[in-house]
């Protein structure tokens, strides 16, 4: 084989289409469910940590709901921040 073919590809693999998977799911949740990028930086972490590989995808997912169900609380109860 072709050692410096094969070293181009890998080079090509993780740098361009590495990283336009990271920025396009980025841009995709952020367009969809209105949510900070950090949290889903954030939600990828911690999802890792907890459930392993699936947990890229299942972090971000668990941590907008949390803070869904904490604006819902918020809403039903009339709770307000003291300034």
């Amino acid at each position: 084989g072709d050692s410096v073919r094969g070293l181009v590809v890998l080079i090509f693999g993780l740098a361009i289409i590495g990283s336009v998977d990271n920025i396009f799911r980025f841009w995709l949740v952020k367009k969809l469910g209105d949510v900070h990028p950090l949290i889903t930086v954030f939600g990828v972490i911690i999802g890792v940590n907890i459930f392993g590989f699936i947990g890229i995808i299942f972090g971000p997912i668990l941590i907008s709901l949390f803070i869904i169900l904490i604006r819902i609380y918020a809403n039903e109860f009339n709770v307000t921040r003291n300034s």
